[in-house]
This record gives structure tokens, sequence and C-alpha cells, in this order.
């Protein structure tokens, strides 16, 4: 069973990562916690991919819908998500007590900026909280929420290990930016690159192969180090900055990102 094989894969951390990658977890089941325009459309891809999927939204209204099969996001149709739905592929719930079943939870919870402009974490800690209770050996958590560098070691892994679970050890936990740009036709999760950092190096090997099944077309780049961890967010960061701010003058080119890729994999 999926559980099984990752609680392998906790006890094989020094096997080699081509090892791993080899295991695209084809036989686990996916939580997605937050389904708004990062969540819902990672939460159709891993169903399109063949995956049992369970979403967690806070939103009563919101899992009525998804229930019913319709889409509240413009990059989700409804109907591939009514397809889903009655498949039995997909559902949605506002209970964390269906994530004790699950294998691999992603956190995708809004960010809001504060009054300080900082990301408001109240989403982020409330989820972290959630799935505390509930976490089992052998289940790995991946925060895709946008945050700022040390969130997932410093704010989500002192709630997560208040279980008695520890990172590296019981269960995995990782970080891996969200990329999703809202209504982008050109770049969607199958062929947008994906980086991912583990908080430890077992929680890095768990979390490498997991993008294969939704990433077809791209790639994804394993960080592992807590310096490594942080040039993810570092690297989005600029990114971001050469897409959508051209104007303000700062040349960040595909040399610049792929010193931080360099820098990271050396880190690592």
């Amino acid at each position: 069973s999926g559980c099984r094989s990752r609680h392998a894969r906790m006890a094989g951390i020094g096997r080699s990562a081509a090892a791993n990658t080899a295991d695209v977890h084809r036989g686990d089941t996916v939580a997605v916690i937050g389904c708004g325009y990062v969540g819902l459309p990672l939460a159709m891809a891993f169903a399109d991919a063949g995956f049992a999927v369970v979403g967690i939204e806070a939103d009563s209204r919101r899992v009525a819908q998804l229930s019913r099969g319709t889409s509240y996001i413009g990059d989700v149709r409804s109907e591939e998500l009514d397809r889903h739905v009655k498949s039995g592929r997909f559902r949605a719930t506002s209970d964390y007590d269906a994530l004790r079943q699950v294998d691999v939870i992603f956190v995708s919870v809004p960010t809001p900026s504060d009054r300080s402009k900082q990301p408001d974490l109240r989403y982020v800690i409330a989820a972290a909280e959630g799935v505390s209770s509930r976490l089992r050996s052998g289940q790995l958590v991946i925060l895709e929420s946008t945050t700022y560098p040390g969130t997932t070691d410093e704010v989500m892994r002192p709630i997560r290990e208040r279980s008695g679970l520890l990172a590296g050890e019981h269960v995995g936990l990782a970080f891996s930016p969200e990329r999703i740009d809202p209504g982008n036709q050109k770049y969607r999760i199958a062929n947008t690159t994906k980086v991912v950092g583990g908080v430890t190096e077992a929680s890095a090997v768990m979390s490498e192969p997991v993008p294969a099944p939704v990433v077809t077309k791209g790639a994804a780049h394993r960080l592992s180090s807590a310096p490594s961890l942080r040039l993810v967010f570092l690297e989005v960061f600029l990114e971001r900055l050469r897409d959508d701010r051209p104007e303000i003058g700062i040349l960040v080119d595909r040399q610049v990102l792929g010193a931080l890729q360099k820098l990271g994999r050396n880190l690592d």
C-alpha cells in the first residue's frame, strides 16, 4: 500500500535520490488543504493523473459547490471537476479527519498581506494545527502557500511536532512554492518547473518524486539543506520580479536563476 511504501522510503534515508524518483506514489491518496486558485488546479492535476484526492476547504459554500461539480476557479472547468466528483476520484469536505487516511498533504491556503505588508499566516497556522492532531507516521506534508523564508521550518514544524512525530524521522515536511499564474494558458502545472525543499534530507527524498505525475512537461529540482531551502523562496521571488515588474529596471536573467539553482545544489 502507499502507507507501507512511504514507511520504506522513510527508512531508506541513505538511498540515492534517483532510486526514490522512480517511485511516483502511484498508490497514494492526496489531500489539498485550501481549494482556491492554487489548490483546486493542483487537486485536479492529481485527479487527472489517477490519484484519489480529498479537498479540505473551510468555506462550507465552496464545499457544496465542489460536491455538485461546479467550479468557481477560472482555470478549472466545471466539466472536469464534475467528472472527477462522479468517478469518486475527488471529494470535498471541511472535516480535517479525512487527513487520517491520506499519504500526501498539500497546504495551499491563502496568505494575504497584513498591515505591515507581511504574509498573514493565520490560515497556515490553522492548517498546521488541523494536520498535527491527525498526523500519522509515514505521511508527507508540503507547504505550497506563498510566504516568507523559514515558515516551513520555524512555524509549521513546531506545530507539526506537537504530535510527537518528528520531521525526517516519522513524517516528511517540505516546501514547494506555488507557481500558479491564474488565467495563463501557456504555462500550466504540467509544463512549469517546480522546486521542492525538505526541512531534512529524509523529507527532501520523500518529496522529490511527488511532482512527477503532474509536472509531465517540466522538471522538479530538489533542495534539502536549510540554506538551500531559503534559496527556493529567493529564486521564486526573483523569477516573479523578472516576469512581473520589468519596468523597474532590475535585470534578473536566466544566468542569475541558474546560479541560484547551482548554489542550491551545492548546498545540498
